[in-house]
């Protein structure tokens, strides 16, 4: 028996449910919007630290419990520049200057490490990174190197915290989405109990009635979805690009409409559910 869903179950009946879903997919494109996000700046954070070591020469030296001053440091500054510019591995070396920390008492003055960056051949044989730590080391015992590995490996430690929680934030848009959405089925099913059942005593099956429900409750979820996440698909990059955020447009846009196709299966689903458990005890 076919039943038109206008007739039964007039679409301004859901028209509130739009202005929810709308919202939902406006955050829910904003947390997929930063999983994103975080993918794109870790790798440029990786992109950063590629072929690099970076080397802390301490002012304190904990061998001898001695503070270098100022001229100690410079020298030891000259020593590894020696040791290290005639390297074939090394193209490159990048001192990074920080101030002395100073009080009244100049007794208390804290001298600043010294820091170098390493820019290395990428094409560099086997062994060659570990060959100048070694040379570094035997010279300067206190000196602190960090590597590639060790900076990616922070690196993305800490992007997968982040990502973990915007998937999390995903998922809970959409597990709320869902509850709201089998709440107001349920009410509904409530308020036109009248029909549903007059219905369901000419003949139409549960399965059917859940059909009814599932296009009268598709259709304001569909439209909400549209203008939520156009308005974030717009908005969100824009000011991303003001703010100078490195992430790819394309990779964005092309994503959001399987974004919109998750929130209607998601609908079509908990509707049919609720409302067949709901009519299960119907004779």
């Amino acid at each position: 028996m076919a039943l038109p869903s206008h007739h039964v179950l007039p679409f301004r009946s859901f028209h509130h449910i739009a202005v929810m879903v709308g919202f939902m997919s406006l955050l829910l494109t904003l947390t997929f919007y930063g999983f994103l996000s975080v993918h794109s700046i870790t790798q440029s954070w990786v992109d950063d630290t590629e072929n690099r070591i970076s080397i802390e020469l301490p002012s304190f030296i904990p061998e001898t419990n001695d503070v270098l001053d100022k001229q100690q440091r410079e020298d030891n500054k000259a020593t590894l520049e020696q040791m290290l510019k005639n390297d074939p591995v090394i193209t490159g070396q990048t001192w990074h200057a920080i101030d002395d920390i100073n009080t009244i008492d100049e007794r208390f003055s804290i001298p600043a490490p010294l820091f170098l960056t390493l820019d290395l051949h990428p094409l560099r044989a086997k062994g060659a990174e570990q060959r100048i730590i070694n040379n570094i080391t035997t010279r300067f015992p206190s000196a602190k190197i960090r590597t590639e590995d060790a900076w990616q490996a922070d690196i993305n430690r800490t992007a997968a915290m982040f990502q973990t929680i915007f998937a999390g934030l995903g998922l809970t848009i959409l597990l709320i989405t869902g509850i709201v959405l089998s709440g107001i089925v349920r009410t509904q099913l409530k308020a036109s109990q009248d029909t549903i059942t007059l219905i369901h005593l000419m003949g139409a099956e549960s399965s059917v009635i859940a059909r009814l429900f599932q296009n009268a409750v598709t259709r304001p979820v569909f439209w909400g979805s549209v203008i939520g996440i156009g308005i974030s698909g717009l908005g969100l990059p824009l000011v991303a690009v003001i703010m100078g955020y490195p992430l790819s447009l394309y990779n964005f846009w092309i994503l959001l409409p399987f974004v919109l196709l998750g929130l209607i299966l998601m609908t079509r689903l908990v509707t049919y559910t609720t409302v067949a458990l709901t009519l299960r005890g119907m004779p």
